[in-house]
């Protein structure tokens, strides 16, 4: 039987707000503030704003923690982090320290981190594929492993990581589990990095219509993908008249 240590005291955070995923994200990121477009919170922001959780910046295209806010997140991962460590220090005491409840801790602590390492990530996933490659605990650690690898324009790899873990999750889950919804976008957002904007289409179109088919509520995860359908299609669209107006230039220029 393992031993977890009991959590230490924490002040109250903000992120324990309805909006506390979104708010633990931005704790995270450059105090410079997010662009709206890129957070997947639709209505939530003005709402957060209006409390006072979230402040505008500049010309209301982004959004920022105030810094008491921020400092408070930030703590309390950094509590969490020693936690963490004591618990995997117990596990690994344990005879079987590969088992899922280890993976799961990892992943928790390496997702606290503001820039989780490349190799550990590897690690992790390959560590969690051989437990079960389709436990809760090993879904968002490949997530995280195959978005690490687009943000250092590993775009490949990523693509790669990302087909992968969307074939385990049709298997085995429905099309409105978190990860499959965030695994698509993300492999959409990175087909079209690729220059694959059809395919991105393609899998994000499949992705809208398999979530819509599912019975289930309404939630932000819908806007999300349609949000990344709408910007696919209007680069899809740009481009096709970049390259016209190129071959009209070649014509002329022939002629």
């Amino acid at each position: 039987m393992i031993e977890v240590p009991e959590a230490p005291d924490a002040p109250p955070p903000p992120a324990e707000h309805a909006g506390g995923p979104l708010l633990r994200t931005l704790a995270m990121l450059s105090p410079i503030g997010v662009r709206r477009d890129l957070l997947p919170a639709g209505e939530r922001l003005d709402a957060l704003i209006a409390e006072g959780i979230l402040t505008s910046l500049g010309d209301g295209t982004s959004v920022a923690l105030p810094p008491a806010h921020r400092q408070a997140v930030r703590e309390r991962a950094e509590k969490a982090l020693v936690l963490f460590d004591r618990i995997l220090t117990a596990i690994e005491r344990s005879p079987d320290p590969g088992d899922p409840m280890a993976v799961l801790v990892r992943f928790r602590r390496l997702a606290l981190e503001d820039v989780p390492a490349f190799a550990e990530l590897e690690r992790l996933v390959a560590d969690a594929a051989r437990c079960d490659p389709a436990m809760d605990s090993t879904l968002p650690a490949c997530f995280l492993f195959a978005t690490r690898c687009m943000e250092l324009g590993h775009h490949e790899r990523a693509a790669y990581e990302y087909e992968r873990l969307l074939a385990v999750i049709e298997r085995n889950y429905s099309p409105r589990h978190n990860v499959s919804v965030m695994a698509a976008v993300g492999l959409g957002a990175c087909y079209g990095r690729l220059g694959r904007l059809h395919d991105a289409i393609w899998i994000v179109s499949r992705a809208l219509a398999r979530f819509e088919a599912e019975p289930g509520d309404h939630d932000e995860n819908a806007d999300l993908i349609r949000q990344l359908l709408a910007y696919l299609a209007d680069e899809w669209t740009s481009g096709r008249r970049r390259r016209r107006g190129r071959r009209r230039s070649q014509f002329a220029a022939a002629g």
